[in-house]
C-alpha cells in the first residue's frame, strides 16, 4: 500500500520493464529487485492500449499485429489472447502494480481474485506508469461490458466492437442464448472459389450439453 516492491530472488519483469537490483535486502539476506521501464516496450505497450481503445482491436486482432510486426513477447514465442490480456489487465502500466491478485487454494493451485480484491499503492508510482489512468480504467470498462452476457440485447452501442476490415464479422456479436459466451472460428475454408467461415460454439458443454455451429458463405 505505500507503493514499496518487494520482489526477491530471479523472476521474470512483465512486458515493458526491467529489473535492476535495489541494494536492499529481504530479512533471509535475499536481494530485493527494482523494476524499471524498458524504454523499447514501453512504446508497444502504449500501441497496444492504443489499438484496444481507439482502434476497436480485440485481442486475437492485437496478438495477430504484433506477431505479424515480429514483435516478440517476453517468455512464448508468438503473443496469444491470454498475454495481450494479462498486459491490458495489469494496474502496473498505470503506475499501481497489484498485489494478492491471486490466492493459493492448495500446493498447485491458484484462484484469481477479482479486481475489487487487489491491494494498490495508495498512491500513484510515476517512475512506472506507461499509460495514464483514464486510459486503463477506459480499458477495463470495455472489457467488462463486452463480457457482460447481456449487453447486446439490451442494445448498450457503446460497447460493441468497431468495425474492422476483418471478414469475421459476427466475432462478438453471436453469444450462447444459454450462458452467453461468445462464438468463434475453426478456420475459413475454401471450395469452388467460395469461402466460408465456419463459427462454432463448444464452451462448457458439461454444464448444459450444447454443441453448435453455423457456417457463413462469403
Amino acid at each position: 500500500e505505500k507503493g514499496i516492491l518487494t520482489y526477491g530472488g530471479k523472476r521474470n519483469a512483465p512486458y515493458g520493464y526491467d529489473f535492476v537490483k535495489s541494494g536492499t535486502f529481504t530479512k533471509k539476506g535475499v536481494e530485493r529487485q527494482k523494476l524499471i521501464i524498458n524504454e523499447d516496450e514501453t512504446k508497444i505497450v502504449k500501441k497496444v492500449f492504443d489499438l484496444y481503445v481507439k482502434k476497436g482491436y480485440g485481442l486475437g486482432r492485437i496478438a495477430k499485429y504484433l506477431n505479424d510486426e515480429k514483435i516478440k513477447p517476453r517468455r512464448a514465442k508468438l503473443w496469444g489472447t491470454s498475454s495481450v490480456g494479462n498486459l491490458l489487465g495489469n494496474p502496473l502500466y498505470m503506475g499501481y502494480p497489484a498485489y494478492r491478485k491471486k490466492t493459493t487454494v492448495n500446493v498447485a493451485t491458484s484462484k484469481k481474485q477479482p479486481f475489487e480484491n487487489w491491494i494498490l499503492p495508495e498512491k500513484r508510482i510515476d517512475d512506472l506508469a506507461i499509460v495514464d489512468e483514464n486510459i486503463w480504467y477506459e480499458t477495463r470498462r470495455i472489457r467488462n461490458n463486452r463480457n457482460e452476457e447481456s449487453n447486446y440485447n439490451n442494445g448498450n452501442e457503446d460497447v460493441k466492437p468497431m468495425q474492422t476490415k476483418t471478414k469475421l464479422l459476427f466475432i462478438g456479436l453471436i453469444k450462447c442464448g444459454e450462458c452467453g459466451y461468445a462464438f468463434t472460428t475453426s478456420g475459413t475454408k475454401k471450395k469452388n472459389k467460395n469461402e466460408r467461415i465456419i463459427y462454432i460454439y463448444n464452451h462448457k458443454l458439461r454444464e448444459h450439453g450444447i454443441l453448435a455451429g453455423f457456417v457463413c458463405h462469403l
